[in-house]
C-alpha cells in the first residue's frame, strides 16, 4: 500500500467500504440477524401519552443508557465487519457494561438514584459511584452466565494494550503477514467477532424488552414476541455454526 499514489486515508476509506460490503455479504445470515436486533431495539413504538406517564428519572435514564448502547454498538458492528476485531471488542466492552448496569437499574428500580447521579456528576465529568459500577451490577444481579468471561476477553483483546491485542494488529493469509490500517481484508478472526456482535445485539433487545415489561407493559406485547423470535433465530444460527460430527 505504501507505494500507491495518494494519501493513506484516501485509499483506506474506500477500502473500508469495500471490505464492509464483502463481509456483510459473506456473513449475511449474521448481518441480517444483527440488523434485525438493531432495528427492533432502536425504533421503539411507544405512544407519547404512554411515555409521558413515566417519571422523568425513568425516561432520562433509559434514554441515556439506550442511546449510548445503540450508538456504540452500531460503531462496534461497523468495525467488526471491517475486519478490525480488536477495536470492535473495545466498544463491545462498553456496550456490555452499559447494558448490564441498565439491567441492574431496571431490576431494582434504581432510576431515581441513578438520575440524581447523572444530574450531579455529568457537569463535573465524574464517573458513577461504585453503586452503579459493572462489578456491583454483576454481584447484585447474581449473574452466572458467560458475561464476565466475555468481558475479560473484550478487555484483553480490545481495551488494553495487551500482548494479545498487539499480536492481533497483524493477520496472516497463507505465508503472508499483513498489518491492519483501519481495515483488514480476509481477516480470519472476523467471523468470531461477528458472532460476539450477534450475541451483544440480542442482549440489547433483551434489556430493552425488560424495560418495557417493567415500566410500559401495555406497549411490550409485540416487542416481547419479536424478542422470543430473535432468541430462537439466534439459537439456530449458533447451531448452524457448530462443527459437524461424523455419524
Amino acid at each position: 500500500m505504501t507505494d500507491l499514489p495518494g494519501s493513506l486515508l484516501d485509499r483506506v476509506f474506500p477500502l473500508q467500504e469495500e471490505v464492509l460490503r464483502r463481509n456483510t455479504a459473506e456473513f449475511k445470515d449474521r448481518y441480517d440477524f444483527i440488523s434485525a436486533c438493531i432495528d427492533l431495539g432502536g425504533k421503539l413504538s411507544i405512544p407519547d401519552q404512554s411515555w409521558e406517564t413515566l417519571p422523568i428519572s425513568q425516561r432520562v435514564i433509559f434514554n441515556y443508557f439506550d442511546g449510548d448502547a445503540s450508538s456504540t454498538l452500531i460503531n462496534a458492528i461497523r468495525l467488526g465487519f471491517q475486519g478490525c476485531e480488536t477495536d470492535s471488542y473495545a466498544l463491545m466492552r462498553v456496550v456490555l457494561e452499559n447494558l448490564t448496569v441498565l439491567q441492574y437499574i431496571i431490576k431494582f428500580t434504581l432510576y431515581d438514584e441513578a438520575y440524581s447521579e447523572v444530574v450531579n456528576k455529568v457537569r463535573l465529568g465524574k464517573r458513577f459511584s461504585q453503586k452503579y459500577s459493572y462489578k456491583t451490577a454483576v454481584k447484585k444481579l447474581g449473574i452466572k452466565d458467560r458475561r464476565d468471561r466475555v468481558k475479560g476477553s473484550f478487555s484483553n483483546f480490545g481495551s488494553h494494550p495487551s500482548p494479545s491485542r498487539l499480536a492481533m494488529s497483524r493477520f496472516k493469509i497463507g505465508d503472508n503477514d499483513f498489518p491492519k490500517v483501519g481495515v483488514a481484508i480476509n481477516n480470519p478472526r472476523t467471523k468470531m467477532a461477528i458472532g460476539e456482535l450477534a450475541a451483544l445485539a440480542l442482549f440489547f433487545v433483551e434489556i430493552t424488552d425488560d424495560f418495557l415489561m417493567a415500566c410500559l407493559a401495555e406497549n411490550a406485547g409485540a416487542f416481547h414476541q419479536r424478542r422470543v423470535e430473535l432468541e430462537s433465530l439466534y439459537q439456530s444460527l449458533k447451531d448452524n455454526q457448530a462443527p459437524k460430527t461424523s455419524s
